[in-house]
């Protein structure tokens, strides 16, 4: 069950299919009832399909991790042929827009050069429908010695299974 920010769920009323919402306002609570369709038993509730919701989330997590292998090539094997990939970055590690399996491609190539020993680190991910937020950080070997680091959160558009768009927004300290 999701509970909202603001609400909490104070239990069911008389009726077994109502839940109450407590819900805080500015010096005041309220309290509502309303009807949810939630089964009596186990064996009253169908068997659903995994979600679009699901999908997208497991599939922006798998692609997340594969930066860690180093593997473009799984990379690019989980984005549309028109990809996009947006990130405002330093311009020393290719800021901008970058259009196509070849230019996306390409700035996957060069994580490495920019970030020697890169690893990234998944703190939340979260989506609706097609739609998927990743937040992360990311630790890389500094040339003076030392470990950089930056985090970031990456906003994915999901097309027919594959990643269409990943606009990134990073901060490196």
């Amino acid at each position: 069950m999701r509970v909202f920010p603001g609400r909490s769920v104070v239990g069911r009323d008389a009726c077994p299919r109502r839940l109450a919402w407590r819900m805080s306002g500015i010096g005041r609570t309220i309290v509502v009832a309303f009807s949810v369709p939630i089964p009596l038993a186990p064996s009253e509730a169908p068997v659903p399909a995994t979600s679009a919701t699901e999908t997208t989330v497991e599939l922006v997590t798998r692609f997340e991790n594969t930066f860690n292998t180093y593997d473009v090539n799984a990379l690019m094997a989980d984005m549309t042929e028109d990809c996009v990939f947006e990130h405002v970055a330093p311009k020393a590690v290719s800021f901008g827009r970058h259009e196509g399996q070849a230019a996306v491609r390409a700035v996957w190539e060069s994580l490495a050069e920019h970030f020697p020993n890169y690893r990234f680190d998944i703190e939340d991910v979260f989506g609706a429908g097609d739609r998927c937020a990743c937040r992360w950080t990311m630790q890389w070997d500094l040339p003076e010695g030392g470990r950089g680091t930056g985090r970031g959160v990456d906003v994915f558009t999901v097309r027919e299974g594959k990643i269409a768009e990943k606009l990134t927004y990073v901060t490196l300290g």
